[in-house]
């Protein structure tokens, strides 16, 4: 239990906590995650904890991750005591969780679903009122053996509509919180959303706020998936639900939205904004345009676009590369979150830098970059977006991937605000040797001040190895063209349009 779920208890609110069908000391199998079996027991513990004496009849939910995205999953049902939803680092797309363009977080798939078998098979849990001996909760762990492997299911599943060859269902529409709520009822029960910027679930707090059809109340703070510092959670939680049960029930549904988030900055002073679109659609954008660079930077970012045409690269592909083992990957299992220098990451594929900033250049919102690939035979390409401060020190911003096998564009299944979308059904794939296509890929979103005297740099490179399958082989390479209409990266700003660097690399 979250010990600020402590402080909850002690202003007032009873706390029940659940084990799902096939976890803990319930009994049954688990099949899989965000299922809508989930949701109907859901339904009758909700509506179960409403009835005790105890209890005002009102009841919320809370919980982080799978537990934040089942509460959307167990909305849908309209539980009639279910006042609200407190749902932090929540997964919306499963498919694109662990299928991320195509790219397969095998590392992330292969811990998580690990940890999950030894919580539901191995470890120990509180036994139900009665159990003296622990019997009980030992016939409920020996049943779970039971529970598929996620994680081959996950692998084997590489396709959005791919069928599971055991039970004749789509794994991505049965178990996916996406599916679930563009297909079921409007999702208008109160929601609050809690995100991180470096969550792996970073543009799914976007997601769910266009699927949500009542309030919604988000804010989004400087975090990876475990993180949550500098905010009273507690005080959080209790005001929402304090604040819902103040509301009269034929008001709590109507429609309101407001986002509270962090903006970071490569200056080391992070500040608190209300967002003026509750979604972070801004109407201000900058582009920037590969190109030729200067002296030791080959590679160069301008803000006008080149009249000539041009080649940059190929750029041999190196299968070792990788952003390290303290990722926003690693971090989405529990483990360490913390890019240091990317550098080292530079120096492993092409690195596009800009010239340094002569006033300072807020991003607020989702990078879309469009490449217009040439002579390009490696399977993947991994994007990182770095703010490079004058001491050389490469700071991580945010990042992107695509297997090129995905890279069809698609209409969105589900409402992005515009965003490219790729939707990963085995018809959209194309041949990914020798490519030559334009590709448009949309960064992880973020909130980023680059200040005066930093440069924006973009990293492409051909494998992520520590935090993604690796499909890159020795002697393949990549590379893309610039000039008019050509490769180009878009940048969300919330600061007025104009010339932002002294000096232009590609004059």
């Amino acid at each position: 239990m979250a010990p600020w779920l402590a402080t909850v208890v002690k202003e007032g609110f009873a706390l029940g906590i659940v084990d799902i069908r096939g976890t803990g000391a319930s009994f049954g199998t688990w099949n899989g995650p965000f299922s809508l079996q989930e949701a109907e027991d859901a339904y009758d513990v909700i509506e179960t904890l409403a009835r005790k004496p105890w209890c005002n009849g009102a009841v919320g939910l809370v919980g982080r991750s799978y537990m934040g995205a089942n509460q959307f999953v167990a909305a849908l049902l309209k539980p009639p005591s279910l006042i609200g939803i407190f749902a932090e680092m929540a997964p919306f797309d499963v498919f694109h969780l662990v299928h991320q363009n195509g790219i397969f977080r095998e590392d992330f798939a292969e811990s998580w679903a690990a940890d999950i078998t030894i919580r539901d098979c191995t470890a120990r849990g509180l036994a139900v009122e009665g159990d003296h001996d622990g019997s009980l909760l030992a016939a409920a762990r020996a049943e779970h053996r039971g529970n598929p492997d996620i994680f081959i299911k996950f692998k084997e599943a590489r396709f959005r509509d791919s069928v599971d060859v055991e039970t004749g269902t789509r794994l991505y529409e049965a178990f996916n919180p996406a599916h679930h709520l563009t297909h079921g009822p409007p999702h208008d029960i109160p929601t609050y959303i809690l995100s991180g910027w470096h969550d792996i679930n970073s543009a799914d707090a976007l997601h769910f706020q266009f699927a949500c059809k009542g309030p919604v109340k988000t804010v989004i703070g400087p975090w990876a998936h475990a993180g949550s510092f500098g905010i009273d959670l507690a005080d959080e939680c209790v005001s929402w639900y304090r604040h819902l049960m103040a509301t009269p029930p034929a008001e709590r549904r109507l429609p309101h939205r407001e986002t509270t988030y962090c903006q970071m900055s490569g200056g080391g002073q992070a500040q608190w904004f209300q967002a003026k679109r509750a979604d972070l659609l801004l109407s201000g954008s900058k582009s920037l345009y590969p190109c030729e660079g200067q002296r030791d930077k080959p590679f160069g970012l301008s803000e006008v676009e080149d009249e000539r045409h041009g080649l940059l690269g190929p750029c041999a592909a190196d299968p070792e590369t990788t952003s390290g083992i303290s990722t926003r990957w690693t971090n989405g299992y529990g483990g360490p979150f913390g890019y240091g220098d990317l550098r080292g990451l530079a120096a492993q594929g092409m690195a596009l830098s800009s010239p340094p900033l002569q006033r300072p250049l807020e991003l607020v919102g989702t990078p879309v970059l469009a490449l217009d690939l040439a002579e390009t035979t490696t399977p993947s390409l991994f994007f990182f977006l770095a703010d490079i401060h004058p001491d050389g020190f490469a700071q991580y911003v945010t990042e992107g991937a695509l297997a090129l096998a995905h890279r069809k564009l698609t209409s969105p299944i589900y409402e992005t605000g515009g965003r490219p979308f790729h939707r990963g059904n085995a018809e959209d794939m194309l041949a990914d040797r020798y490519v030559t296509d334009r590709i448009k890929v949309a960064l992880l979103p973020v909130a980023w001040e680059f200040v005066a005297g930093h440069r924006i740099e973009l990293i492409v490179v051909a494998a992520d190895k520590d935090n993604a399958e690796n499909t890159t082989l020795k002697g393949q390479q990549f590379a893309f063209l610039f000039g008019p209409g050509r490769s180009r990266l878009d940048l969300p700003i919330d600061t007025p349009p104009g010339v932002y660097f002294a000096a232009d690399a590609g004059a």
